[in-house]
């Protein structure tokens, strides 16, 4: 029975499969937008897909100096707009393919470099982080998830990279990807790779075939879309990426993103408690009853173990971090990137632990307890994320669900709101259904020449020019 189901990797990595499809795509259309960064990434990536313009990102037809990042996640968009339509799940299905790639990435290298175990359990364990699942990365239309999993395909390139020195190129390609996803936000992961690409390779890394071939995969694509964007707004849109994203948020508290020094602790304790809590829990124990036999284990495991990569995949997740703790600005998506590095070491270390307490045997029922315990704690986490899921998908914003409940057959008109602005979630809501929303409010509504304008009331009924009763009312609606 024990080989049917335990050793049965196509079993678990089916379940994983499962777990992924559920977390990622279960209800994935039917959340509202976010205002700010995922519903005016989505307005540019629209924009940009209607005029052409593919180097410079628009936001209302006017250049976006604001969502200051390269073109790269844009374009991603724009094809999922293109393959599954121009709505909510066409905005992030993208997102949502790149979480799952980074998860199979990652579980492929936990797998290849220490055990199968240590795979699908790294997996199951990013999987049901649940910031990581749930907030500004893989069911979001936001550019994180691309960036994850180039950030992690780099890290993962320079690693393996020991027989062969030509994965650094790969890795510095990777890396300019990266740029071209979320500008100088790489920077911690570049210090980070070209640390531990010196660690393994010391003096080689200056070869010049090393040396020429990393520097042509990593500066080209970057100096191309650079020079590309020189050349329609000079250094407007350059020099404002490194004053916002680099010097602004790392010396001040931009747009009121101010936390306390524990706040990435935080996040990363909270995305994967339940394992932590449980390894420390078993290791308390082991260390109690049988610690003599625990401490001669984990020495022999030191001596047997591949502790070079355990400790370059440490120095992967504390290095960006601590350059993420100095910068004044903090929001929590920063720290995204290390998740799948900690997910791993977790994974190694729940590992030890199973063999640790398999060898010394010192409860008879210790060891099913355990596989119990830490099904348990994933199944937790699991829940944690499909009920913050149908939560969501049940919350009604204002105006998105007027909006949403317009006819497709009224495409191409103008839309005005009255008594509120236009947030970045209601403009998106609207250019989904082909309405192109208008500034000016109600008075600029009944000027409108078209004679069949829209406006939506401040208590969210739909009215039409020329007539006297709303084409639907919000409480009908909502109902």
């Amino acid at each position: 029975m024990k080989t049917l189901w335990y050793n049965n990797s196509v079993l678990w990595i089916l379940i994983l499969g499962l777990f992924c499809g559920i977390n990622v795509f279960f209800l994935l259309g039917n959340v509202p937008v976010e205002a700010w960064d995922e519903a005016r990434h989505g307005v540019s990536a629209y924009e940009m897909l209607v005029s052409h313009a593919w180097i410079v990102n628009t936001y209302r037809g006017e250049v976006d100096y604001w969502n200051l990042k390269p073109p790269l996640s844009f374009w991603t968009t724009i094809f999922s707009y293109k393959l599954f339509g121009i709505n909510s799940f066409g905005l992030r299905a993208a997102s949502a393919f790149f979480g799952i790639a980074t998860i199979g990435m990652t579980v492929a290298f936990a797998w290849r470099a220490f055990s199968r175990n240590v795979g699908i359990l790294s997996g199951f364990f990013l999987v049901t982080a649940y910031s990581f699942v749930v907030t500004h990365n893989m069911r979001h239309g936001d550019p994180d998830s691309l960036y994850i999993f180039l950030t992690t395909g780099a890290t993962f390139a320079v690693l393996l990279s020991a027989p062969r020195p030509r994965l650094l190129w790969l890795s510095a390609f990777l890396l300019s990807l990266a740029f071209l996803t979320k500008s100088f936000h790489v920077g911690a992961f570049g210090i980070t790779l070209l640390s531990i690409a010196f660690a393994m390779h010391r003096f080689r890394l200056f070869s010049p075939r090393i040396l020429v071939g990393c520097l042509a995969c990593g500066l080209l694509p970057v100096a191309v879309w650079a020079g590309l964007r020189y050349s329609h707004d000079g250094w407007d849109f350059l020099g404002k990426m490194f004053v916002v994203d680099v010097w602004n948020r790392a010396t001040t508290i931009v747009e009121g993103h101010q936390q306390s020094a524990s706040h990435y602790f935080s996040i990363l304790f909270n995305d994967f408690k339940y394992i932590i809590k449980f390894c420390l829990c078993i290791f308390v124990l082991v260390i109690i009853f049988q610690y003599k036999k625990t401490i001669h284990f984990f020495i022999q495991r030191w001596k047997q173990g591949n502790i070079r990569l355990v400790v370059y995949l440490a120095i992967c997740s504390l290095i960006p971090f601590i350059i993420f703790q100095l910068s004044a600005s903090k929001l929590k998506w920063y720290v995204y990137p290390i998740e799948p590095f900690i997910a791993i070491l977790l994974a190694v270390m729940t590992h030890n632990l199973y063999i640790l307490i398999k060898d010394i045997q010192f409860f008879k029922y210790t060891l099913t307890i355990f596989i119990c315990i830490l099904c348990a704690c994933i199944v937790f986490q699991e829940i944690k994320i499909v009920k913050n899921n149908i939560r969501q998908a049940r919350t009604t914003v204002f105006p998105q669900e007027t909006l949403i409940g317009i006819e497709k057959e009224k495409q191409g008109r103008a839309v005005y709101l009255e008594g509120h602005d236009w947030r970045q979630d209601a403009v998106l809501a609207a250019l989904f259904k082909g309405l192109q929303p208008e500034d000016g409010g109600r008075a600029a509504w009944e000027k409108d020449e078209s004679g069949y304008a829209l406006l939506i009331s401040p208590n969210g009924d739909l009215w039409q020019q020329n007539q006297s009763e709303p084409l639907f009312k919000h409480d009908e609606l909502v109902h």
